[in-house]
């Protein structure tokens, strides 16, 4: 009896070490959102980052199942993520105006800017840098949980 006991403490100690000791991106799954910085975080923006302008308004919700759904001023845009090392990767499966009527006559899309989709995980933010497609400042997209 006393065998069995210790056996199933020592599987019950072992499998809670598997589960804790697996890496997980499950910790990022949940919901984003961007604010208008103050006027520090612009400043240590262009300080540490180089980026003199921001977006506010956007909203990102990662799911478990790596699927995200992301809203920013004028889109819809839903898709897979991904994680390599401390680095968010949106895959942009689908796109939609959010005005129907922009979707009903076919409204071209402009093209996001390269690393547009791509942010750098610091803690409870997501944080991404690029080059402005329109007049080619370095802007800063920082999403906070």
């Amino acid at each position: 009896m006393g065998d069995i006991i210790a056996s199933r403490i020592i599987i019950s100690i072992f499998f809670i070490i598997v589960v804790l000791g697996c890496d997980s991106d499950n910790s990022i799954v949940g919901a984003y959102k961007s604010e208008r910085p103050s006027k520090v975080e612009y400043a240590t923006f262009w300080i540490t980052k180089g980026a003199i302008r921001s977006i506010s308004g956007q909203e990102l919700k990662l799911k478990s199942d790596s699927s995200y759904i992301y809203k920013t001023c004028g889109h819809i845009i839903t898709g897979s993520w991904k994680v390599d090392d401390d680095r968010l990767t949106l895959i942009q499966e689908s796109k939609r105006w959010k005005s129907d009527s922009l979707n009903e006559v076919d409204y071209p899309f402009g093209k996001e800017p390269q690393g547009y989709f791509d942010f750098d995980i610091e803690g409870d933010e997501m944080v991404s840098i690029f080059q402005s497609s329109s007049d080619g400042r370095r802007m800063i997209n920082k999403l906070s949980k």
